[in-house]
């Protein structure tokens, strides 16, 4: 295992990268041969990151359109797939998934007596025993995770909340009619507690200060939206305007405005940084590639106008 950064001066730049067996990077479990979604929670995914944003959206709109307000908590956790305590992994792949035999020793070896170094330049670290995490670069590491955290789901149920887990994003949310938004809190800042102390019991860490929280409703009903803040363990959680979730920024009226905005401006950067070196490209190079360029964005551009009169047009109609 290395270590490499963009930075060397900001030592907390540093990511580690696993080299792993080309049998953990396998789509399915490469013992069993089993679809990997057959051992997780139904609230839990490790698919495509949009389809799984799709079941939180799809549950907070239909709120909306029945009249109610809707809290997103986006939970932070630090570091949290190389903090995975291996022992306690084990146990519970073991007692709760009827692991055993060769499968459980598979995994094992899979997880347990790995080693890291970290190298600058030509010069390197003794290697050093790792006693915690799951290897990452490989999809087996974001499903162990799944694995190791499904208990988080019932706890979140049981406070009469949704969860919805993709690899270490743990997503929280709730509705409740405008009247009763102060109830939601604070069964959400119960709800947080008891995952922070599960958490700690389980070797994780809760990054309070980074977890983040959206209200969600329509245009014509912004003005109900709590405004003060909510404590989040000993934090003091104010409630934003968007958050970007596994790569989407969700408005709170659904609008996707700032989406379609952000993917708009990074499609003119490009072209842009295409235009600084059109003088350098050849005549027979450059022709058919700014054909392509300008056909491809104004597809882009089309479809992204599209899905924001779309949006535009649903939270209107909600309103009504």
């Amino acid at each position: 295992m290395e270590f490499f950064t963009e930075n060397n001066v900001v030592s907390s730049n540093f990511q580690p990268v696993g080299c792993v067996q080309a049998a953990g990077a396998a789509g399915s479990s490469p013992i069993t041969g089993l679809p990997v979604q057959v051992w997780l929670p139904p609230t839990a995914s490790v698919c495509i990151p949009r389809w799984s944003l799709l079941k939180v959206l799809s549950d907070i709109l239909i709120a909306i359109y029945a009249g109610d307000l809707s809290a997103l908590v986006l939970v932070d956790l630090s570091a949290a797939i190389d903090t995975v305590d291996q022992d306690i992994l084990i146990r519970r792949l073991k007692t709760s998934y009827g692991l055993s035999g060769v499968v459980l020793q598979w995994f094992e070896t899979y997880l347990i007596g790995r080693r890291q170094y970290v190298r600058t330049g030509s010069s390197a670290s003794s290697p050093t025993l790792i006693v915690c995490g799951v290897p990452q670069g490989s999809v087996l590491g974001p499903i162990l995770f799944l694995l190791y955290t499904a208990d988080l789901i019932l706890l979140i149920q049981g406070h009469g909340l949704c969860p919805h887990l993709y690899a270490d994003d743990t997503q929280i949310y709730g509705f409740c009619r405008p009247c009763a938004s102060l109830e939601l809190q604070n069964t959400i800042t119960s709800c947080v507690d008891d995952v922070g102390r599960w958490m700690r019991s389980n070797r994780l860490q809760l990054n309070t200060a980074k977890t983040e929280i959206l209200w969600f409703t329509t245009g014509r009903r912004s003005h109900q939206l709590p405004q003060s803040s909510l404590r989040v363990g000993s934090d003091d959680v104010i409630p934003t305007a968007v958050v970007r979730d596994l790569g989407i920024y969700i408005d709170s009226d659904v609008s996707m405005r700032s989406h379609v905005t952000k993917t708009v401006s990074a499609c003119f950067a490009v072209l842009r940084q295409l235009r600084s070196i059109r003088q350098s490209v050849p005549m027979q190079v450059r022709s058919p590639v700014a054909s392509d360029v300008s056909c491809s964005d104004a597809t882009g551009l089309r479809k992204c106008n599209s899905r924001r009169h779309s949006a535009v047009f649903c939270s209107s109609d909600f309103s009504r």
